[in-house]
């Protein structure tokens, strides 16, 4: 299971949004793809993800549910 820590080095992100409880919903979902697709494979999209999570931040995590596995 990866630490807020490691979600913050794969994304590039120092600080991240949201509250957190959000931030932890973004870990499980960072873990989860981490396992499915790999760590590089993260990396390598990690913009595309910032903005996805930017967008459920900005509408509500707590109605959109996870967000999709890609």
């Amino acid at each position: 299971m990866l630490s807020m820590d490691q979600v913050y080095n794969l994304l590039g992100w120092e600080e991240l949004p949201g509250t957190r409880d959000e931030r932890e919903v973004l870990r499980i979902w960072i873990d989860e793809l981490a396992q499915n697709k790999g760590e590089e494979w993260v990396r390598r999209h990690r913009v595309m993800l910032r903005d996805q999570w930017r967008y459920f931040v900005k509408h509500g995590v707590d109605k959109l549910g996870k967000p999709p596995i890609e």
